[in-house]
């Protein structure tokens, strides 16, 4: 299991996970445990035809810019799969996170940053649909590329509400975790400020977890469906 964030193993003792049933969930993460599969497989989709974009420099110099700072030279649609095999999530209440997955593209906090860049929502939402858009954007946990432009005076860092990454500390203060996962090492650690934002680090939002979940799913002819679920003791 892939994951970006520090505290989560790599590879769970099997021992540690038990058989449990989609019953003992809410109705909404009932629904959103069954359509993880397929959602993440139009995710998929739409971002092979948004890195064609930008290979093709159809992108706006704005977003292009990010896409550069955030993949540099390499290929960014080298990780991308037709579809999830195994998901992991923190679950919250009523709320539910990805946290880690067997496939890459799922797991890569750069595409987490992207569903969240404000300046794609009008890309997304015709290309996902805005029901599949919004059900991504509360799957995967939130997430902001970290670059040095500066805002316009005024204007916030949309989820954090500070004008810049000094003002960071005001956030963690309210009990908020956040990690910085960086390209070039591709790992991520646990901060309590942003600095010196580098190029292609993207700062993760912790979820909070009350459980671990696995989900793991199989696809037949054009479907992906929901085939075991485990929790994590």
């Amino acid at each position: 299991m892939i994951s970006p964030l520090p505290s989560i193993s790599a590879e769970s003792a099997p021992n540690n996970w038990a058989p449990t049933t989609i019953e003992d969930f809410s109705t909404s993460q009932k629904h959103r445990i069954r359509s993880a599969g397929f959602q993440f497989a139009l995710l998929d989709t739409a971002l092979r035809d948004l890195f064609n974009r930008w290979k093709k420099n159809r992108l706006s110099p704005t977003t292009a810019a990010t896409l550069d700072n955030l993949f540099g030279a390499e290929s960014a649609a080298a990780a991308l799969s037709d579809g999830p095999t195994a998901i992991e999530f923190h679950s919250n209440e009523d709320s539910l996170k990805v946290i880690g997955s067997d496939q890459p593209s799922i797991a890569d906090p750069r595409h987490w940053a992207l569903l969240h860049l404000p300046g794609l929502r009008s890309w997304w939402t015709p290309v996902l649909r805005s029901t599949h858009f919004e059900s991504l954007r509360a799957l995967v946990p939130n997430a902001w590329t970290v670059e040095d432009a500066k805002l316009p005076p005024g204007s916030v860092i949309v989820g954090l509400d500070i004008p810049d990454w000094s003002h960071l500390p005001r956030c963690i203060a309210t009990g908020r975790r956040f990690v910085l996962w960086e390209r070039v090492s591709g790992s991520a650690v646990e901060i309590q400020a942003v600095s010196a934002p580098q190029s292609g680090g993207v700062l993760i939002e912790v979820p909070a977890c009350a459980q671990r979940l696995k989900a793991n799913y199989v696809k037949t002819d054009s479907r992906i469906e929901l085939k075991q679920l485990q929790i994590h003791r």
